[in-house]
């Protein structure tokens, strides 16, 4: 076979070099995943900005006291970190996998990293395959996940985390809810009742905060709420745009995985062709 004319020790070294690049990048996803997974208290001051809109518009809409130094988004840093961390993972131990079967003297070690990283490649694959064909697949747990997040929604004054992130996101990207606002239906703790006015859509849904709570009541809240837009599309797209970096490392990884996989299926190559007709023990071993 053509493959086999290469050097087994020249497939072993590029094999060794690839998977050596794969756990640094592998480390540097599970970094950024960790980061995202503990919350505010890593990420710092970079949720400023959210702190600033909701406080601003609360200002507007005569709460003058908002306390935001709680604001986080745990339901969208959370799970962002969580597939980093999976994806990172298990690119690390396939890599320590590999440098071992490349470094090391068992065939059987070699076998069960080309196996190991044949099944990742076929897995994402289809799972591309899948996201474009039927992209509702994947957006409806993700939605589903967000809507519970609402179950902890108390309204403008709120000043829990989960509060304040979602008042924060509905007032900066002008949206209601995940898809709209029949969202917070699930909002047991929401306040309704203010001012003696019965809301029917929270008020940082409201397109002007100088006319509350009155823009959220029965009568008003279609012409003056952004009550139909849902906060899931520029909410994707604002997390895609700032996870670039991140994005790019998964995409490198995957990249660097299909060549991991070519090479190891090389080296397999050069072992086989090397290997006697009848089975020994010694077989598996270089």
């Amino acid at each position: 076979m053509a493959c086999c004319s290469y050097s087994s020790a020249k497939s072993r070294l590029a094999l060794l070099i690839c998977n050596i690049i794969l756990v640094i990048a592998g480390l540097g996803c599970i970094a950024g995943g960790v980061v995202l997974v503990l919350g505010r208290g890593t990420y710092g001051n970079s949720l400023d900005w959210l702190r600033e809109t909701v406080v601003k518009e609360a200002a507007a809409s005569g709460i003058t006291d908002l306390d935001a130094s709680a604001l986080d988004v745990p339901f969208v840093t959370g799970p962002v970190g969580a597939v980093f961390l999976v994806t990172g993972s298990v690119v690390l131990v396939l890599a320590i996998l590999g440098i071992a079967a490349s470094c090391g003297r068992f065939k059987a070690l070699l076998y069960v990293y080309v196996a190991a990283n044949s099944l990742l490649m076929i897995g994402l694959t289809v799972t591309v395959i899948c996201a474009y064909a039927d992209k509702s697949s994947f957006e409806t747990p993700i939605k589903k996940m967000l809507k519970e997040s609402l179950e902890d929604f108390t309204g403008i004054a709120g000043t829990d985390a989960t509060t304040l992130g979602w008042n924060s996101i509905m007032m900066h990207f002008n949206c209601c809810g995940v898809d709209s606002f029949e969202d917070f239906s699930v909002s047991t703790y929401w306040v309704k009742e203010v001012g003696g006015i019965t809301l029917v859509t929270p008020i940082a849904c409201c397109e002007e905060m100088e006319d509350p709570p009155k823009c959220a009541k029965l009568n008003k809240y279609e012409k003056k709420t952004f009550y139909d837009r849902g906060c899931y599309d520029p909410l994707f797209r604002y997390v895609a745009s700032e996870t670039a970096l991140l994005m790019f490392i998964m995409y490198f990884l995957l990249f660097m995985e299909f060549i991991c996989l070519f090479l190891s299926v090389l080296v397999t190559c050069v072992m086989v062709s090397k290997t006697p007709d009848r089975m020994k023990v010694m077989d598996f071993m270089y």
